[in-house]
């Protein structure tokens, strides 16, 4: 015990202190969940302000996990940064540079990266796997705190450039490894839920009125989060946490403009969650009251992704699998109809399949998939180029489809308008 409360200040400082280089972006959290600096926040909005009023703009921001922290050797930043590129290699592909031209949308796309630290490493070597409980607890204070105002300032920045009439398009995706997804969903479930029952609402409104129905049904807008996407990967959070946005997704049908804006991917040989988690979630039940039954307490001892009547679906590699040959003429009459619950194609390599032993709902926001050890390989083989291919062109079609769907929004508004 003297041992660990010697540590107590390790690994606790702010770790990038120069300017940003090449629209890349650390911004920084203490472990009470504050700013280290706001200059890191308002640099990062500021440029991507600037941004786009210049061209199309992507902003990827990754939260890390358990063990890590903003170092600049650390693996996890150095790997996001690699992620990166990759994401602005894919979007520079001919095939995205026609469709985007032949949208109005202009060449060109510039992909901002921000990587968001905080202190996932609190004891030096070995002695960090005793920190558990400590960097849980850590995590959930920086969802709530700077890093849900950081995330909501980017929604709005988001919103606001997405609800102008110009062809250029701003895309925003979040994604969050271990500890990092419980700081994401912090940060971002209760705007996802706050949507969710806004939409069942008002379609419980359209049902009760009768005539005119399907006409009032069409017109209610896609499920709406956080930006376009926030992806969780071996999320360290109990399942429990999930419950909510788990039974009200699951009410509703959805239209073919939806599209995914929460996707959960877990990975078969990840033994920390599978075993690690749930002990230490078993020493946190025993001051609580009995569990009214076992989904009750599997949520609680569960990893979300690990309590089987969450999961929708699979994913494996498919290698032998045809990508779609994409027609830049015709890009958005082959994105706009995709339903990325069930694509039915290789996409990076790998399948996406909804679980034959789950419902399937078509168009669904919510995608919770679990993974064979050839994609994901255990906790941290979350930047292997088997999953990071996958993940890289999933989003990039997602991206693709919402800039479609703009695009259509943006000229059946202009053909309504009076000639000016």
């Amino acid at each position: 015990m003297l041992v660990l409360a010697g540590c107590n200040g390790y690994g606790h400082r702010q770790f990038q202190t120069g300017p940003p280089v090449d629209d890349w972006f650390d911004v920084e959290v203490d472990d009470f969940g504050q700013l280290w600096h706001s200059e890191q926040q308002s640099a990062a909005l500021d440029r991507i302000k600037a941004s786009i009023a210049e061209t199309n703009t992507i902003v990827v921001a990754f939260a890390h996990g358990w063990h890590h922290n903003a170092h600049t050797d650390n693996q996890n930043r150095t790997e996001f940064k690699k992620a990166v590129e990759q994401v602005r290699a894919t979007l520079a592909a001919p095939a995205y540079i026609a469709a985007r031209e032949g949208l109005g949308a202009g060449k060109s796309v510039r992909v901002i990266g921000i990587y968001l630290g905080w202190r996932g490493r609190s004891l030096p070597g070995l002695l960090d796997y005793a920190t558990f409980w400590g960097r849980k607890a850590a995590a959930e204070r920086v969802g709530q705190g700077a890093v849900r105002e950081f995330v909501l300032r980017l929604n709005e920045i988001y919103k606001e450039a997405n609800a102008k009439d110009s062809p250029r398009f701003m895309g925003l995706v979040f994604l969050g490894h271990s500890f990092g997804g419980q700081v994401l969903h912090r940060a971002t479930a209760s705007v996802f839920e706050d949507d969710l029952v806004r939409r069942d609402q008002t379609i419980a409104r359209v049902m009760a009125l009768g005539a005119g129905q399907e006409r009032r049904l069409a017109e209610i807008p896609p499920v709406s989060s956080v930006g376009d996407l926030v992806i969780l990967i071996n999320p360290a959070l109990e399942a429990m946490q999930f419950n909510r946005i788990h039974d009200l997704y699951r009410q509703r049908s959805y239209p073919l403009t939806q599209t995914p804006v929460l996707t959960v991917f877990s990975g078969e040989a990840d033994t920390a969650r599978q075993r690690l988690f749930p002990i230490g979630r078993w020493f946190s039940s025993l001051l609580r009251p009995p569990f009214r039954d076992q989904r009750q307490r599997d949520e609680w001892l569960l990893a979300l992704g690990e309590a089987e009547h969450q999961r929708t679906h699979t994913l494996e590699l498919n290698a032998d699998a045809t990508p779609i040959e994409w027609d830049p003429q015709r890009y958005c009459e082959q994105v706009v109809p995709m339903d990325f619950t069930n694509p039915r194609t290789n996409v990076g390599g790998a399948l996406l399949a909804p679980d034959p032993r789950a419902p399937h709902i078509p168009y669904s926001p919510v995608l919770v998939a679990y993974s064979g050890q050839e994609i994901i390989g255990a906790h941290s083989g979350i930047w292997e180029p088997s999953f990071r291919n996958f993940l890289v062109d999933y989003v990039a079609l997602i991206e693709g489809k919402r800039l479609c769907l703009r695009a259509i929004a943006i000229r059946a508004l202009t053909q309504r308008l009076p000639n000016r």
